[in-house]
């Protein structure tokens, strides 16, 4: 079981290991990097390395609908004093994680016939390495035939 206050210690030693909760962390896709983190951190506390992610899996679920409920609140046209506000014990410690869950803004994919267009996204994406022929269509591949 855990008190309240473990879970904030737990929530203070994960916010400083950016490398298991930073998808912007150079080090983020190294599980072995992560791995040692949570390894520090169940050490700290005492605790399974198992237990630690469980708790935390938890605490992080909880403050996904703890902000759901505060932004539903915020856009249903309630005054300032009628919103949504959180009390519940973890919301302003895992603050630091902020948008961390919406997603990231995507690069236009779209293939286009009109040979301006194609040609200012060819130059917009000079350091491509890509051919792209004329007619907009990739190299077509080599079959490889395997034995």
């Amino acid at each position: 079981m855990w008190s309240d206050e473990q879970s904030l210690e737990l929530i203070s030693l994960y916010q400083g290991k950016p490398v298991i909760w930073d998808p912007k962390n150079p080090d983020y896709f190294k599980k072995n990097l992560k791995a040692d983190a949570w390894s520090d951190i169940a050490h700290l506390l005492e605790k399974d390395v198992e237990e630690c992610k469980k708790k935390m899996i938890s605490l992080l679920a909880s403050h996904r609908r703890e902000k759901g409920k505060v932004k539903k609140g915020h856009s249903s046209g309630k005054g300032g004093d009628e919103a949504y506000k959180s009390t519940w014990f973890a919301y302003e410690a895992l603050a630091f994680l902020g948008d961390r869950n919406n997603p990231r803004k995507r690069l236009n994919t779209e293939i286009t016939n009109d040979p301006e267009q194609r040609a200012s996204t060819i130059a917009e994406n000079d350091n491509s390495s890509e051919f792209i022929s004329p007619t907009g269509q990739p190299p077509k591949k080599k079959e490889i035939r395997r034995k």
